[in-house]
């Protein structure tokens, strides 16, 4: 099947079930890889992406290469152009005290973040279930993919907002900015790059095809 027939399926079927149907419209970060300060306690290590498009969000999803000795020791959090911030994960297995998963990370497995995961996991939970090299690597128990949480009462980093929905019916153009804080001494990471997906709507009534 060619590409302009299956457009038209998805236009015909989205009008006539009275369905919006959506895109994911991808961005990626020109920045080069930067060191994360080791035990800096503060979101000071940041990225940016400049989103081109005039977009009103219907949902937002952010994938993150990095790489790190201990998990735990990590805050990462997104802003958008409308200076709407997120934690999307806040020094995953601690309660306020302890050490947290000391599981790696490494820059070849990309983790993503959505509200939608389909490991159903929350980010507080990374690295509870890794076995073996202890590396997060998208293996059963080693997921790589999870649901945001700010964990608002760690330290000393106290987590923002809620989830993705946070940004919905804001507008995706402009800088958007990913920051991430190392709240523990002794090991060190890289943030290498990072993503970010925007749904809009498409107006299948405009969408052409053809028949043959």
């Amino acid at each position: 099947m060619n590409r302009n027939r299956a457009l038209w399926i998805v236009a015909i079927v989205g009008l006539a079930l009275g369905v919006t149907v959506y895109a994911t419209n991808i961005y990626e970060t020109t920045d080069g890889p930067m060191p994360i300060a080791d035990n800096s306690g503060a979101l000071g290590d940041c990225q940016t992406i400049n989103v081109p498009d005039s977009i009103v969000i219907t949902d937002v999803e952010v994938e993150i290469t990095a790489a790190h000795s201990w998990v735990s020791d990590l805050t990462f959090e997104v802003t958008s152009p409308a200076s709407t911030s997120l934690t999307i994960i806040n020094r995953s297995g601690r309660n306020g005290t302890g050490a947290g998963n000391n599981v790696d990370l490494v820059d070849t497995t990309p983790v993503r973040y959505s509200d939608a995961a389909p490991s159903g996991l929350s980010a507080e939970t990374l690295g509870d279930n890794c076995t073996g090299a202890a590396i997060i690597d998208g293996s059963a128990g080693c997921e790589d993919n999870y649901t945001p949480d700010p964990d608002a009462t760690d330290t000393p980093v106290a987590g923002t907002g809620t989830d993705f929905g946070d940004f919905d019916g804001e507008n995706a153009q402009g800088v958007w900015t990913l920051c991430v804080a190392d709240s523990a001494g002794g090991d060190t990471g890289t943030l290498t790059s990072w993503r970010l997906g925007i749904n809009k709507p498409i107006p299948v009534e405009l969408l052409s095809f053809s028949i043959d």
